[in-house]
């Protein structure tokens, strides 16, 4: 048995923890809690969005990322969500908004650097 494995027995023990081995779990998660069911805690808050009060369920993660776009751009939470508010098209608020945060992570990570495209990459190797 390795240390790793001999350590989450025992803090098990100690805290009683059931194993839940037969859940899938996400490669992101501390091998501590690695073999427990992941739980999001879904909060619901009020907003002012273009002077009217909404409330908006999302998990605690997006309330923390939404703030911090915020911050960046200089806004305030209710304008940024005014914002995303006034460019979604089909979905609801709440799922407007999270798929907003994925795609300012996304553009944030590709920002340094775009693959090429294979005609693109044939055509840079002809050039040089």
């Amino acid at each position: 048995m390795t240390k790793e494995k001999d350590l989450l027995r025992r803090v098990r023990k100690q805290i009683r923890i059931k194993s839940t081995a037969s859940i899938p779990c996400s490669p992101y998660r501390d091998w501590l809690y690695a073999d427990e069911p992941m739980k999001s805690a879904v909060v619901k808050r009020s907003v002012v969005v273009g002077g009217h009060k909404t409330s908006i369920s999302l998990e605690d993660a997006f309330w923390d990322h939404l703030r911090e776009i915020a911050n960046e751009q200089g806004w305030t939470l209710s304008k940024l969500i005014a914002e995303i508010d006034g460019s979604r098209q089909y979905s609801n608020l709440s799922s407007a908004i999270r798929v907003f945060i994925l795609e300012h992570f996304r553009a944030k990570a590709n920002f340094r650097e775009q693959p090429l495209l294979p005609d693109q990459l044939r055509a840079e190797r002809k050039s040089n």
